[in-house]
């Protein structure tokens, strides 16, 4: 399985929606700055910097590694 960024977009929306989490909870936890996990979400942000989405990847996905695709 793969992921892309508009499947991260919707995993990071259901976890801040999960009862007794939020954005701020999520930024607090993983060490990700709340404005950018705002402007991800929310703006004009289509995609995260590579060690904001290693900071968040436990909390979406847990042990779940990755399928790495070559993009040619």
């Amino acid at each position: 399985e793969t992921i892309n960024v508009q499947q991260i977009k919707q995993d990071l929306k259901e976890l801040v929606e999960s009862p007794g989490w939020s954005t701020n909870r999520v930024a607090k936890e993983s060490g990700v700055d709340q404005a950018s996990l705002h402007r991800f979400l929310n703006g004009p942000q289509k995609s995260l910097h590579l060690v904001n989405l290693c900071k968040l990847w436990p909390y979406l996905y847990g042990d779940k590694r990755p399928e790495i695709v070559d993009p040619q």
